[in-house]
């Protein structure tokens, strides 16, 4: 073989082994083509530092956002529900969000502040990198505590596609929220040292309650515990655990893994004293204090001895069906007495009679409480007649006249069926004792019976 074609052979040899390392894969010419940045990751977003690091490695290119996307995810944060904090101290909450839809976040895409009195040194925080579905990143938010004492919370969502607002898993809706208590000199509020461990999700808004706080079912609103309007108050402590506590005639059933349903809660066994928490868990509630029994469920989201982070929902009533009030002032077996709405009745004559009338001593109203209308009796007369709390049994005289000594009220609400309530009125010089009994009630009117005792001048 001579030295020429030798010469091309090699050239040819040199030329086809380069063409074949090309193809291999992983080959770019020195530049890394796994698809990947590298596994932590931290980036500069709108003047801010160090408050977005990716935790798990993600995509170089930007995934298009789709119509069709379900966006949703789940949070962790290691600030505590009513955590205490020193007025004007800053300080940071770190969560991680977890992608639980079916789409891919850009790095456009941000969480941003939506409501509170919270302030945020930030109220937009770019993701600055995609994140794939499953996949987890977390972020940094700064807070300043305002300079008077009180309770402050700031609302988050994920603004993602072009403004649409995301929310916390199953459904999307659920902000995320930062809630605290500001105490001036407070030098020894704690410091989140714990790492953050996922929170169950929540099917719709949450609401939060701290230690000692009581809750308007009806409402929707903290009140005070004191107030007619209160429910359910929760307390903690470190040998009985979370409770619920019951205020106002409220049951509670069995905790349940999913959400229940009206009828079954109308079927459940409900005890009236407390109820266990436990985080992820439902549970079904009766309202006894109206006309009907109201019907609704409390889902957990998480406690700790600061507070419960919650949402309920309550389904409409039944109006209740009492036989025997078909016509007023009907008398029944046992000298049973019935009156209609907004009719008066006069227990010193018995019988019925005009409302403007001097001796028309109760009546039966509709009236607004915890923004519901509901049925009670009220005394009336210039000296208004008063009732005593509601007795399990019929009271003699001189029980009656010792308990209205120390305790009464112008209104019975609400109504306890076949229970005595003790009433006193002082028409002129001399005073009337006596008891009332309502022994069924609805939204027409109420059936009683009742005695009036003499009393000394």
């Amino acid at each position: 073989m001579n030295t020429k074609y030798l010469r091309i052979m090699i050239i040819v040899l040199t030329i086809a082994l380069v063409q074949l390392a090309c193809a291999l894969p992983g080959f770019n010419g020195g530049e890394n083509t796994n698809g990947t940045d590298a596994e932590i990751l931290t980036t500069q977003n709108a003047g801010q530092t160090d408050n977005v690091v990716v935790i798990q490695s993600t995509p170089t290119t930007q995934p298009a956002h789709n119509a069709q996307c379900n966006y949703s995810f789940s949070s962790t944060a290691d600030i505590s529900i009513g955590q205490i904090f020193s007025t004007e101290e800053n300080f940071d909450v770190n969560w991680i969000l977890t992608n639980t839809g079916d789409c891919a976040w850009q790095a456009d895409d941000a969480l941003v502040m939506i409501d509170g009195d919270l302030p945020a040194t930030f109220e937009r925080i770019p993701l600055g990198q995609a994140v794939l579905p499953g996949e987890t990143i977390a972020l940094i938010g700064s807070f300043i505590a305002p300079a008077q004492d009180g309770k402050y919370q700031a609302i988050w969502k994920l603004e993602a596609d072009n403004g649409v607002l995301v929310g916390i898993e199953p459904h999307g809706e659920m902000p995320l929220r930062v809630a605290v208590k500001v105490i001036s000199g407070n030098s020894n509020a704690p410091v989140p040292t714990s790492t953050p461990t996922m929170q169950s999700p929540a099917p719709m808004s949450d609401f939060t309650l701290l230690d000692d706080e009581c809750f308007d079912l009806a409402t929707g609103q903290v009140v005070d515990c004191n107030d007619s309007s209160a429910d359910i108050k929760y307390q903690y402590s470190t040998l009985l655990g979370a409770k619920l506590f019951n205020v106002n005639k409220i049951g509670f059933a069995d905790n349940q893994n999913a959400e229940p349903g009206k009828s079954d809660c109308e079927s459940m066994s409900y005890l009236s004293l407390h109820h266990s928490l436990i985080e992820g868990k439902f549970f079904c509630f009766k309202d006894e204090s109206l006309v009907s029994p109201r019907y609704g469920w409390i889902y957990i989201v998480r406690f700790d001895e600061n507070g419960v982070s919650f949402d309920y929902d309550l389904f409409s009533t039944t109006p209740a069906v009492v036989a025997g009030i078909n016509n007023p002032f009907v008398l029944e077996e046992e000298d049973q007495v019935t009156i209609m709405l907004d009719e008066c009745f006069d227990v010193h004559h018995g019988t019925e009679i005009d409302c403007s009338e001097p001796y028309a001593l109760l009546t039966y109203e509709q009236v607004t409480k915890k923004s519901l209308q509901v049925k009670q009796v009220r005394g009336l007369g210039q000296a208004p007649l008063v009732f005593s709390v509601a007795l399990a049994d019929e009271p003699t005289k001189s029980e009656c006249e010792s308990l209205l000594a120390s305790t009464s009220a112008v209104v019975i609400w609400p109504i306890d069926e076949t229970k005595y309530y003790c009433y006193q009125y002082v028409p002129g010089m001399v005073g009337y004792t006596g008891w009332f009994r309502p022994t069924s009630y609805n939204n027409n009117g109420i059936t009683f019976d009742y005695l009036t005792w003499n009393s000394s001048p």
